[in-house]
């Protein structure tokens, strides 16, 4: 998998409490399905619903926080 390093320094960290998936522009169902339009995206998922979406470049310090939540 690879990730920028924000999210390459997350997964580490949170390997365990966290899945890290990276699609590539293939994936066009998926894009659609959420309603991706910005690269990169993060999805947030909890019990199988997006309870969060980041479109755009973030920086770790704001990932890092919403992680601790």
């Amino acid at each position: 998998m690879i990730l920028g390093g924000s999210l390459s320094a997350l997964q580490k960290k949170w390997c365990k409490t966290f899945h890290f998936v990276e699609l590539s522009n293939k994936c066009h169902e998926i894009g659609e399905k959420y309603n991706i339009q910005n690269v990169p995206t993060i999805l947030i998922f909890d019990s199988g619903k997006v309870v969060k979406k980041i479109s755009g470049v973030t920086p770790k310090i704001p990932l890092k926080m919403f992680c601790k939540n």
